[in-house]
C-alpha cells in the first residue's frame, strides 16, 4: 500500500523530515463502533513531493496497533467547499473497517481542529521543501468550516438550539494547552437509562452516561434534567465535580474529561436558567460551583489550558462570572510571569511571533482572534488584560489592533471601559479605516460614558485624516424570526446571497441581556440553504419576516442590554459590517407607543361594528390557540411562585377546600404579571403584522393584548390567560415527576 502511494508522489511525512514529531496520529477506539473493533489506530500522514502540484491533499494511511494496513483517505485541506469531503481513497484495498475508520476521522477532526491546523502547516513546509522556496499558494480555510463534517441533531428549545446551531457552524477556537479539547457534545441517551428511580444519583453514573455518547453528537434534550437536578441538591455535588474535571485533565483520560466538560456546561445551564426564575437554592449551588473552580481549576499549579476550556464553557453558558473566580484567576496570574517578562527585552519580536502563531491557526480576522483571546483572558485581571492590549495596540500588526478595538465588547466591564480610554488616548493614525468603521457602527450601542469615550477616539481618528472604510451595499436580505421561548428569548437569521452560496446572519435576543448572542455561517449552495430553513421552520417555529422588524427588534435588545449593563457579542459588528448598516442603535421597547400605533392603523381599516365583532371572536378563538399554533408552546409560568402556590394548593387541606387551581394560578401569577404578558403579546402581535404567512392574523393578537391592557377586565375573563394558567399547571407536574 505504501508503495502504490509513493507511486503517485505521496511520501510519509516522517520520511520527508525524519526529526519531526508529527505526521502520525492515534486514535483510540474503546468500544467496537460499526466494523471498526477497540485498538489504537495509527493515522499516518502523507504529502505530495511532485514539483509543481498543488493538489493541497493529504492521504492517510490507517493502519492497526500490530500496523496492519486497513484504510487510506484522501484529505482535501480545502474543506470550505462540501464538494471537497474525507473519502476513502479510490481504487486501494480497504479494509471492513474502512468506512467506520472514515467516520471517526472526520468526528475527530471536529473535535480537535488543531488537527487540520497542523496538516495544513505541514502542507506548507512539504511544499517549501520540495520547491526551495515559501509556499505561494492561497491561504487555507479557517478551521471552522470542518462543522460541516459534523451532523445536526433536532432541538426543541429556541435558545438549546441557537447555541448548538453556533456550535455546528461556527465552532469555538481557543489557544489551550494539547491537553485541552473542544468542548464535547453528549447526544440522546436512552429513556431506559435511569429507569429505576433513585433518591441519590452518583456522580460517577452520569459520568459514565455522558462518556458513553460522548462520541455520538450533539443534543442532550433535557434526558439527564432530572438526574443533575437531584445531583445539585447533594452535598459537596459541587466540589466533587470539578475534582473529577481536574483529575481527568490532569491524567489525560479525554473520554472522561469530555463528559465531565459537557457536564459542568449543562449543570451551568440549569443554574443559570433556575437563577433566572428566582428557584430555592440556585444562587447558592452556582456559589459553590465557582468556589470550586477558583480553588482546584483557576490554582497556579493547574495547567492553565483547563482554566481556558473552563473560561470558554462559562462565556459560552452566560451566566455571571462571580468574584471568588475572578480573584483565584488574578493571583494565579500573578504568580507568572508579568507581560512584559513574558514579551521579553525584545517586546515587538515577541509580539510579533505570537500573531505570527495565531496566523498559523488558521485565523483569518480580528473576529476570530478575538473568539481566541477571550478564553485565555476573560476570567484574568483586568489591569493585566489592559497591559496586554496596549501592547498589541501599538503593534503593526493591523489584525491585532483591530482586535483590540473589539475588545470595547469584553464582557468585563473594567476590561471594556478600560479599552475604550486606551482607543480614546492614541494617536488617531494608529487607527485602520476599518477601526474607524467599526466605532461608527457601534457607538450607539453603548451608554454616555463609553459613548464619549469613543467619540473622542473617532475625532482622534478623523483629526489624523483616516478615511473610513466603505460600508457594503445595502442587499435584499431574507429574514427569520422565531416565537419568543418560555426563556423571552427570540431568534433571528437573515440570509444574504453570496457568489453561489448563502451568509447566515444569526442573532438571538434575550430580556435582561439584550443581544445574547450572535455569529456568522456560511451556506455552500441552495441545498443547505434549504436545509437550515427546514431546521428553523422545525425547532423554533420561525416565521419570515420583514426587515423593519429585525431592525426594530434588534435595536431595543441592544436598549435592554444597556439598561442592565451588558454588551452585545463583537460578531454584530461583523453582521452589520456585512449587511451595509450603521444605523442601529439603542432605543428601548415602548409597549403604549406601539399599541397607539398599531391602534391607528386598524381603526383605519375597520369600522367601530366590526371592530367590537372581531374582538369577540378572537378572544373566544384563542382558548384554542395553545393546543392548536406552534408559536404558544412556551406559554406558560414555571417559577418558583409557580411552585409554591401549587405545593400548597394541591397539599390535602387545601384540595376539601374545592377551590379551582386554574383560577388561583390566574389570579396569584398572571394578574401579578399581567404588565409582562401585555408586552409579550405586542410584540407577538407586531411579529404577526410583519409576517409574510403569519400563522394568525395579526389583528386577532392585538385584541387580545387590548384586553389584557384594560386593568377593569378580569384575566379570568380572557379565554388565553385561563390556557395559560392551565398549561403552567401541566408544567409544574412535569417538574413533579421529574422530581421523583
Amino acid at each position: 500500500m505504501v508503495d502504490s502511494l509513493s507511486d503517485e508522489g505521496f511520501v510519509h511525512f516522517k520520511r520527508i523530515f525524519p526529526r519531526a514529531r508529527k505526521g502520525v496520529t492515534a486514535i483510540e477506539v474503546p468500544i467496537q463502533f460499526h466494523k471498526v473493533t477497540p485498538d489504537n489506530y495509527l493515522f499516518g500522514e502523507l504529502y505530495c513531493i511532485k514539483a509543481g502540484c498543488d493538489c493541497r491533499m493529504v492521504k492517510l494511511q490507517v493502519v492497526t496497533s500490530k500496523l496492519k494496513p486497513i484504510a487510506v483517505i484522501d484529505f482535501p485541506l480545502d474543506i470550505d467547499s462540501v464538494e471537497l469531503m474525507p473519502a476513502l481513497s479510490p481504487g486501494k484495498k480497504h479494509g471492513a473497517a474502512a468506512p467506520g475508520l472514515l467516520e471517526i476521522f472526520m468526528d475527530s477532526l471536529v473535535d480537535n481542529p488543531e488537527w487540520y491546523r497542523a496538516m495544513c502547516k505541514s502542507y506548507r513546509a512539504v511544499r517549501k521543501k520540495v520547491e526551495q522556496k515559501t509556499y505561494q499558494g492561497k491561504r487555507f480555510p479557517s478551521s471552522r468550516c470542518l462543522e460541516w463534517l459534523g451532523e445536526p441533531e433536532d432541538d426543541e428549545d429556541d435558545e438549546e438550539f441557537f447555541t448548538e446551531l453556533k456550535d455546528l457552524f461556527s465552532g469555538m477556537m481557543t489557544s489551550v494547552s494539547s491537553k485541552t479539547k473542544p468542548m464535547p457534545t453528549v447526544k440522546a441517551l436512552q429513556d431506559n437509562l435511569f429507569s429505576t428511580p433513585k433518591n441519590k444519583i452518583q456522580l460517577t453514573d452520569i459520568i459514565d452516561a455522558y462518556s458513553e455518547q460522548a462520541s455520538d453528537g450533539p443534543a442532550l434534550e433535557g434526558k439527564l434534567d432530572g438526574p443533575l437536578r437531584n445531583l445539585m441538591r447533594q452535598n459537596n455535588a459541587p466540589e466533587d465535580l470539578v475534582c473529577a474535571l481536574v483529575t481527568s485533565f490532569q491524567a489525560g483520560d479525554d473520554l472522561k474529561l469530555e463528559a465531565i466538560s459537557r457536564i459542568l456546561f449543562d449543570w451551568l445551564e440549569i443554574l443559570r436558567t433556575d437563577i433566572e426564575r428566582r428557584r430555592p437554592d440556585a444562587d447558592a449551588i452556582m456559589d459553590r460551583l465557582q468556589t470550586a473552580l477558583a480553588r482546584q481549576v483557576f490554582h497556579p499549579e493547574v495547567d492553565p489550558g483547563l482554566g481556558s476550556e473552563v473560561t470558554r464553557i462559562l462565556l459560552s453558558t452566560r451566566v455571571e462570572i462571580l468574584p471568588q473566580l475572578h480573584e483565584a484567576n488574578s493571583k494565579r496570574m500573578s504568580a507568572m510571569k508579568a507581560p512584559e517578562e513574558v514579551l521579553g527585552a525584545e517586546p515587538k519580536l515577541a509580539l510579533e511571533q505570537m500573531l505570527a502563531d495565531f496566523n498559523n491557526m488558521g485565523l483569518t480576522s480580528s473576529f476570530e482572534l478575538v473568539d481566541t483571546l477571550l478564553p485565555i483572558m476573560a476570567v484574568g485581571d483586568w489591569t493585566v488584560q489592559l497591559e496586554f492590549y496596549r501592547h498589541l495596540l501599538f503593534s503593526a500588526h493591523e489584525i491585532a489592533r483591530e482586535a483590540v478595538a473589539l475588545m470595547v465588547f469584553h464582557p468585563q466591564r473594567e476590561v471594556r471601559e478600560g479599552v475604550a480610554d486606551l482607543l480614546a488616548g492614541i494617536e488617531g493614525s494608529r487607527f485602520s479605516p476599518v477601526m474607524l468603521r467599526r466605532l461608527i457602527i457601534a457607538r450607539n450601542w453603548f451608554p454616555e460614558n463609553m459613548r464619549n469615550k469613543l467619540d473622542q477616539a473617532i475625532n482622534n481618528a478623523r483629526r489624523a485624516r483616516i478615511e473610513c472604510a466603505p460600508l457594503a451595499v445595502p442587499a435584499k436580505i431574507q429574514i427569520y424570526a422565531s416565537v419568543m421561548d418560555g426563556a423571552n428569548a427570540q431568534s433571528f437569521m437573515a440570509l444574504l446571497p453570496r457568489g453561489k452560496g448563502y451568509l447566515g446572519f444569526s442573532i438571538m435576543l434575550k430580556t435582561q441581556h439584550g443581544v445574547a448572542d450572535a455569529f456568522i455561517l456560511s451556506l455552500e449552495d441552495k441545498e443547505q440553504l434549504k436545509e437550515l430553513k427546514r431546521v428553523m421552520l422545525a425547532d423554533t417555529g420561525s416565521i419570515e419576516t420583514a426587515r423593519t422588524y429585525f431592525d426594530q427588534r434588534i435595536c431595543q435588545g441592544l436598549a435592554d442590554g444597556a439598561a442592565v449593563d451588558k454588551v452585545p457579542p463583537h460578531w454584530l459588528v461583523a453582521i452589520a459590517e456585512q449587511l451595509g448598516n450603521d444605523r442601529w442603535k439603542a432605543i428601548a421597547f415602548d409597549c403604549n407607543e406601539e399599541r397607539q400605533q398599531l391602534q391607528q392603523e386598524l381603526t383605519q381599516k375597520k369600522r367601530a361594528t366590526a371592530l367590537k365583532a372581531n374582538k369577540e371572536k378572537a378572544l373566544q378563538a384563542s382558548a384554542r390557540w395553545l393546543p392548536q399554533h406552534a408559536f404558544t408552546g412556551s406559554w406558560f409560568e414555571d417559577d418558583v411562585e409557580v411552585d409554591k402556590l401549587l405545593d400548597h394548593f394541591f397539599t390535602k387541606s387545601a384540595g376539601k377546600q374545592g377551590a379551582d387551581p386554574v383560577a388561583q394560578v390566574v389570579e396569584k401569577i398572571l394578574e401579578t404579571r399581567r404588565q409582562r404578558w401585555l408586552n409579550r403579546l405586542v410584540i407577538a402581535t407586531i411579529w404577526l403584522k410583519h409576517a409574510v404567512k403569519p400563522p394568525i392574523p395579526w389583528e386577532q393578537m392585538y385584541h387580545l393584548a387590548e384586553a389584557v391592557a384594560d386593568s377593569s377586565t378580569p384575566l379570568q375573563n380572557i379565554p388565553l390567560m385561563r390556557s395559560i394558567a392551565n398549561s403552567s399547571i401541566g408544567a409544574y407536574w412535569g417538574r413533579q415527576k421529574n422530581r421523583s
